[in-house]
């Protein structure tokens, strides 16, 4: 091989190996590692694994932080413990007082591990040891719902079809709606009959005069100066000038006639 066909493989050689560098690179950061970025790790304890698997996103207030590089069963103790691989420069800001928790995203379902960041308590360091919060998700909490609406719905559902049942025993169903349609029929002949339809229109047309004053009665009813008049004509005072003679004379003239 000459010199000049040697120089033309090397360099074509050269190109294909940094082509596949950095394809490798481009797949590392394309599935959330970053490989020029300082890492860490530490470890998280869960009473169980939720749906969590290696390479599941770990987020800190909604910002992707680092991955899930092993899960496994803890030796002699019922625990999972998650081997958390995250940017050394979000460590300060995880600290002993920080929440972990087990949450769901997007609508397929995928399980991460959200970190709420926490300004107190002392920051962890590297290869310690964290133990979850065992609270529920969000699409956990209404699968929950979701079966107790269920249950709920079964039991209506068997009511329903035992009242029914029972309605449909001795045709009871049948005369139920036979004496619904005869009550309609005998409504729509009532509301039919013109001299009756009239009757009501004069009855609102009085009421509506009394409601407004007119009349002896419409007076009597909104006026009340004249209601304070009869009140007082009804009082103590007159009642002793009016009522009481009317008696006495009335008694006299029953013993005269008696006699």
């Amino acid at each position: 091989m000459s010199k000049l066909g040697f120089n033309k493989t090397f360099k074509i050689g050269i190109f294909v190996a940094l082509g596949i560098v950095f394809l490798c690179i481009s797949i590392l950061e394309l599935g959330g590692r970053n490989f020029l970025t300082k890492t860490s790790t530490f470890y998280i304890e869960f009473t169980q694994a939720q749906g969590l698997a290696e390479g599941s996103v770990v987020s800190m207030a909604g910002l992707p932080i680092g991955n899930i590089k092993e899960i496994r069963i803890a030796d002699k103790r019922n625990v999972v413990v998650a081997t958390i691989l995250v940017q050394s420069e979000y460590m300060p800001r995880i600290t002993n007082e920080s929440e972990i928790e087990v949450r769901t995203q997007g609508a397929l379902g995928d399980k991460y591990i959200y970190i709420s960041p926490a300004l107190t308590g002392d920051p962890i360091i590297e290869g310690v040891t964290l133990v979850s919060a065992a609270k529920p998700d969000l699409l956990d909490m209404l699968s929950s719902q979701t079966s107790q609406v269920g249950g709920s719905a079964v039991d209506l559902l068997k009511e329903l079809k035992e009242l029914l049942k029972e309605m449909n025993t001795d045709h009871r169903m049948g005369r139920l709606m036979e004496n619904l349609a005869s009550t309609t029929k005998n409504l729509n002949e009532i509301t039919s009959d013109k001299q009756l339809r009239d009757s009501f229109i004069s009855l609102n047309n009085i009421l509506k005069k009394v409601d407004r004053g007119e009349g002896t009665l419409g007076a009597l009813i909104n006026d009340s100066a004249l209601h304070d008049k009869l009140m007082g004509f009804m009082g103590a005072t007159p009642r002793n000038q009016y009522l009481k003679p009317l008696i006495r004379e009335s008694i006299k003239g029953s013993e005269q006639s008696a006699r």
